[in-house]
């Protein structure tokens, strides 16, 4: 696998968990830029995205890795 993260970074999850704000209009710019590295570099690895969430403050520290966090859709 060759694999793209996106990182999204909160101090309160009051309008949210950071990993929601990856919606399909984010999604659809990842898997964009994603095509242009693997052509670019011709790379031949299945590709997967990942999201990796972050909410912290000076009371709580949270770290998520979600794996496959969506499928790019052609």
């Amino acid at each position: 696998f060759i694999v793209f993260v996106e990182v999204k970074t909160r101090q309160t999850n009051y309008f949210g968990e950071p990993f929601v704000f990856v919606d399909a209009a984010k999604q659809r710019f990842l898997v964009k830029a994603a095509n242009e590295y693997i052509t670019r570099f011709n790379r031949e690895e299945e590709a997967r995205f990942d999201i990796v969430s972050i909410l912290y403050n000076d009371h709580k520290k949270d770290i998520q890795h979600i794996e496959d966090a969506f499928y790019a859709r052609l």
